[in-house]
């Protein structure tokens, strides 16, 4: 099993002084920014406000993620 790899910003996977091969190799920056922008899985109507207590990072795909857990 891999381990958990935290960077600053995840454009760092694919800097060469940072890079994280398991990421780097498999998919490009551009093709997973293409992906982040158009992947969403739940009403973007429904967003709660960055600054309030019930905001979650993982919004639009939530439903996803609670479904593997």
């Amino acid at each position: 099993m891999g381990e958990i790899v935290n960077m600053p910003n995840y454009r760092m996977y694919w800097v060469d002084t940072a890079r994280l091969e398991t990421i780097a190799d498999v998919m490009s920056k551009n093709w997973f920014d293409t992906t982040r922008n158009y992947f969403h899985i739940n009403d973007n109507s429904t967003t709660k406000a960055r600054d309030g207590p019930e905001y979650d990072k993982l919004f639009k795909v939530r439903p996803f993620v609670d479904n593997i857990k």
